[in-house]
């Protein structure tokens, strides 16, 4: 059709090498660099139509034409402004196909050039200067080479000498990929037909005059507008994977069990992340070592692997998708819980909630340990799981305060979901036993857990590194207090970590701290930054309350706010006695020999509790 004198059609494989006789590559554009994971997604797509017979969009070429020679204006040679990566590859895989086809058959003549009447004679780079660019001389040598292979009047069978390292990369890989299969000849005949006559080009030609014009083109074409990310290519694929259904109809199935479900969940502004978030850690575990981290378009892609293994399996993309409702629901009591008992909620869960590496663990326990209830749409939290948490837990909060956070707890989940997952005799304490016992040289480090001594200190000289171990120390503690207690307790409502002595001195704060302690305002700063962040120092408080506090002195911190706290460690209770801890509300001052004192009684708790 024409629309403002642009040329629109749609163009088979076959039809566009017929079409285009002469290519010219402007100089502009970027030499070949088509990656692996174009080429295998590629391949992937060709073997799906072969299978399918649909056609297949394969993006769009953009051009403008001009003569050959201003003395023969009938020869025209085609710029190609938008689409040279595609066509170049495209030469490539017709080249393998055809060349197996010729050694399969024993028949030299099997010319696909000949025998589809394809017409490209030449491709090449415009030249800008009197010396040739050496890549792309080299380019237009190689691709010349596979059009002489079909086009020359001897045809053989040998093997083309590629020049340009990327274009003998990209056809080792499609070598790679195609040759373990064992395709026979017709096999390979059946690959080229549909790659021929079901890949479709969306083909563009500019009557371009100006070169100025066409760099224009080139420069909108690759840097202007929005991207596609993940959720844009989810979504259509979604909306074709299913042929049994309209396409509208599989969208709909995808909003109802996915989006619309985060939708009610959280803002607006965040569905698309929370969406992204899930996928991302469910494909992780589900997929394991199949997982490929990919440089774009990593989630779409290992998502469309996730269907093709359902599919695989002949289970249906309504059941697929009823499938990642389950886990989605779960994922978002686990990181948005609404209620007191969704497990985001739990002590065990919450004391390593920075460390979301456990989300991936949940996934397994649940699957192993609890049922989905379809009436409910909730998955009842059974004390098993929770009590393989709390070994989980325990072992990461002393490894992380012992040896710090450099290390990835990547490996150690999976080893801890494998030693549940597939041992059925693993019971908890077994499994606590074999964390503890560090004589067993078939544990990795990650699974060899430092002493009670080592543990300890630790715990009393917190790294900046970790400070959220602080919190997680001071949770356990309360939380069995309150437990103990019968303390009916809301996880649901709001508190917040309260630094004692506030993380900014004021002038009264360094005067008041020089004085108690003795010591000069320059040793007070310098103190400071230590024991600001040790246990001690810490406690939890509400959140509208810990607003009110700023830099005020211990004494109206005390008198105004913590006497009306409800927390124990704060204003005590008669099982805070029995950890030998003192309220905070018992002190007459604050000043660093309290913190140290606070965070000794605290730790002690703690390691009490844990061991």
């Amino acid at each position: 059709m024409q629309n403002n004198s642009i040329t629109i059609l749609a163009r088979t494989i076959k039809q566009m090498f017929s079409y285009l006789e002469i290519i010219e590559i402007p100089s502009y554009q970027r030499e070949y660099c088509w990656s692996k994971e174009n080429i295998v997604s590629l391949l992937n797509d060709l073997l799906e139509r072969n299978k399918d017979k649909r056609q297949h969009f394969f993006g769009t070429i953009t051009e403008s034409t001009e003569p050959t020679d201003v003395n023969n204006p009938n020869i025209l040679k085609h710029r190609i402004i938008d689409g040279q990566q595609r066509l170049t590859t495209s030469l490539l895989l017709i080249h393998f196909l055809n060349r197996q086809i010729i050694i399969n058959s024993n028949n030299l003549e099997e010319s696909v050039f000949k025998k589809e009447e394809l017409k490209l004679k030449e491709f090449n780079f415009e030249k800008y200067s009197d010396e040739p660019d050496e890549d792309s001389l080299k380019i237009s040598q190689d691709i010349n080479k596979i059009i002489a292979f079909y086009t020359g009047n001897e045809p053989n069978s040998d093997e083309i000498n590629f020049k340009y390292k990327k274009i003998e990369e990209n056809y080792n890989i499609i070598r790679n990929f195609l040759i373990p299969k064992n395709y026979k000849v017709d096999e390979y005949r059946s690959l080229l037909d549909t790659f021929l006559n079901n890949f479709v080009f969306s083909s563009l030609l500019y009557p371009v005059k100006d070169p100025f014009e066409e760099m224009t083109i080139f420069e909108n074409l690759n840097s202007k507008g929005a991207l596609l990310d993940d959720l844009d290519l989810i979504k259509n694929f979604i909306m074709l994977v299913d042929q049994n259904k309209k396409p509208s109809e599989n969208l709909m199935q995808y909003d109802r069990y996915v989006r619309n479900i985060v939708g009610s969940k959280v803002k607006e502004s965040k569905v698309d992340k929370t969406i992204k978030d899930f996928f991302t850690v469910f494909l992780k575990w589900y997929l394991k070592n199949k997982f490929n981290d990919y440089p774009s378009y990593e989630i779409y892609k290992n998502f469309k692997k996730y269907l093709e293994l359902k599919k695989e399996k002949n289970i249906s993309l309504t059941d697929s998708l009823k499938e990642l409702k389950k886990y989605l629901l779960l994922y978002l009591t686990i990181t948005n819980p609404e209620k007191d008992s969704h497990i985001g909620n739990n002590l065990w869960i919450r004391v390593i909630e920075q460390k979301n590496v456990y989300i991936s663990l949940l996934f397994a326990l649940f699957t192993k340990f609890s049922k989905f209830d379809n009436n409910s749409e909730e998955w009842p939290v059974e004390s098993i799981i929770i009590d393989y948490m709390k070994v989980f837990s325990c072992h990461i909060i002393k490894l992380l305060a012992y040896q710090g956070t450099g290390q990835s707890l990547t490996e150690f989940c999976l080893w801890f979901e494998k030693q549940i997952v597939q041992n059925e005799e693993m019971t908890v304490q077994k499994l606590s036993n074999i964390l503890k016992d560090n004589s067993n040289t078939e544990k990795h480090n990650f699974a060899k857990t430092p002493d009670h001594q080592q543990v300890k200190e630790s715990l009393l000289h917190i790294k900046d590194t970790t400070k959220w171990v602080s919190k997680s120390v001071i949770d356990v503690v309360q939380t069995t207090i309150l437990n103990r207690s019968n303390e009916n307790i809301s996880h649901t409502k709001k508190t917040t970590l309260e630094h004692i002595m506030p993380q900014k001195l004021s002038s009264e704060w360094i005067q008041y701290l020089s004085d108690n302690e003795n010591i000069t305002e320059q040793e007070v700063r310098n103190k400071h930054e230590f024991y600001l962040n040790q246990i001690g120092n810490l406690c939890f408080i509400d959140l509208g309350k810990n607003s009110e506090l700023k830099n005020y002195s211990f004494d109206h911190k005390k008198s105004k706010v913590y006497r009306m706290a409800s927390a124990p460690l704060i204003n005590g209770n008669v099982f805070l006695q029995e950890y030998k801890i003192e309220p905070i509300t018992s002190y007459n001052k604050w000043g660093f020999e309290e913190i140290q004192k606070r965070s000794e009684q605290i730790v002690d708790a703690f390691m009490k509790i844990i061991d």
